[in-house]
C-alpha cells in the first residue's frame, strides 16, 4: 500500500539514492553532515564545554 501525501513528486532525502562507489557513498554522507546537520552548531560553545569537563 503505498500512502501519498498529496504531492505529485515526492521528495526524497538527498542520500537516498544508489552511490558509484563506497568512497562517493561516504564523503556524501560527510557533505550532507557538515551542510545540514551540522551547520549551526556553536563551535566555540562546544570547545568551552569540552574544557569545562576536563
Amino acid at each position: 500500500m503505498n500512502i501519498s501525501s498529496g504531492k505529485t513528486k515526492e521528495s526524497k532525502h538527498p542520500l537516498d539514492r544508489k552511490f558509484a562507489s563506497v568512497e562517493e557513498a561516504a564523503q556524501a554522507k560527510t557533505d550532507y553532515a557538515w551542510n545540514t546537520v551540522l551547520k549551526n552548531v556553536d563551535w566555540d560553545k562546544l570547545e568551552e564545554i569540552r574544557k569545562s569537563k576536563l
